[in-house]
């Protein structure tokens, strides 16, 4: 398993962890994001080949990113999403479109902890 795969699924399981002992959603920001940062990486070095596997990636990396707050990111990669014309194409949109569509139902969150 590659570094940046182990580093991912160390910050799931550490965000998975904090959520579970009821840590604030403020306080786990910075580690969405992180774990945002490398899903985005390993998905932006496949998505313009045939890269079919490089779109689970870049569907982690929006979730990720909106779980961070990071909102407009999220939505830049959803249109970098629709640029291209993939495998399946129809399909991916349609992640796409209900990615988001979950981010728009998201409540907004603050910017600074309560």
């Amino acid at each position: 398993m590659t570094d940046d795969r182990q580093q991912a699924r160390d910050l799931y399981a550490e965000i998975r962890a904090a959520k579970a002992s009821g840590v604030s959603v403020h306080l786990l920001r910075e580690k969405h994001w992180m774990l945002a940062a490398l899903y985005e990486a390993r998905a932006m070095k496949d998505l313009d080949g045939d890269g079919i596997g490089s779109w689970p990636e870049l569907f982690a990396a929006i979730t990720e990113y909106a779980n961070a707050g990071e909102i407009a990111h999220a939505g830049c990669l959803i249109v970098i999403g629709k640029r291209h014309d993939p495998p399946h194409a129809e399909a991916m949109h349609r992640e796409l479109d209900d990615l988001a569509s979950w981010i728009a139902g998201l409540p907004a969150l603050a910017t600074e902890a309560p």
